[in-house]
């Protein structure tokens, strides 16, 4: 599978935790509340998330197929907090598009990192909108069609920073590795989780199917 040219995608560590609302622009606050909540808060609604066909479970790992499918991706504006990126790809979704179409949240949010350097935060486009991609108002936005992939997946909670993502991958290549199954050098980390969620997140590690 290529995403796009990668070395390495890998979730944003900013987006674990909900940051200071007072620090943006009120615009943006409002639209972070609403859609995300605030920790001890109201609950945000459920996401929707990409399907795919579960092909083998067991305590180590998982096997999924997932199939083609259009996701939008945003430009990374510097290597600190991508708060602000996520919102911009979170507002294209959410009418700021040449449409003005609204669309669903999704999950999972994956960003990916350049081996020549420079990153990218993506999310899948709804169900609803794979056949009619509106188009972005802006160069920084871009739409990227992925194909039908398999992936090794595991599984893990709490608020992951960049170290426990590296942890687990270890793990899921020592895993794979015993038992004999090939994957290819990209590594693949997956937020399931909104921003202000503290307790029952849900990360992933995914590897893809040599």
């Amino acid at each position: 599978m290529k995403l796009l040219p990668v070395l390495l995608l890998v979730v944003c560590g900013a987006l674990a935790k909900p940051g200071d609302l007072s620090k943006m622009p009120p615009r943006l606050a409002e639209f972070f509340k609403k859609n995300f909540g605030t920790p001890g808060g109201a609950k945000p609604p459920a996401r929707e998330e990409v399907s795919y066909t579960l092909v083998e479970k067991n305590d180590k790992f998982e096997e999924r197929i997932y199939p083609a499918w259009n996701w939008v991706c945003i430009e990374v504006k510097s290597e600190g907090d991508h708060m602000m990126d996520f919102l911009e790809l979170a507002m294209y979704m959410q009418g700021e598009n040449a449409a003005g179409e609204l669309m669903q949240l999704t999950i999972p949010v994956m960003m990916q990192r350049r081996a020549g350097g420079g990153a990218a935060m993506c999310a899948p486009l709804p169900a609803s909108h794979q056949a009619s991609l509106p188009a972005p108002l802006t160069d920084n936005i871009r739409l990227v069609a992925v194909p039908q992939t398999a992936v090794y997946v595991r599984r893990f909670g709490g608020v992951a920073q960049r170290k426990d993502w590296a942890e687990q991958a270890g793990t899921l290549q020592r895993h794979l590795t015993e038992a004999e199954r090939a994957f290819q050098s990209t590594v693949i980390s997956a937020m399931f989780s909104d921003p202000a969620q503290r307790e029952g997140r849900r990360n992933e590690i995914w590897l893809i199917k040599a």
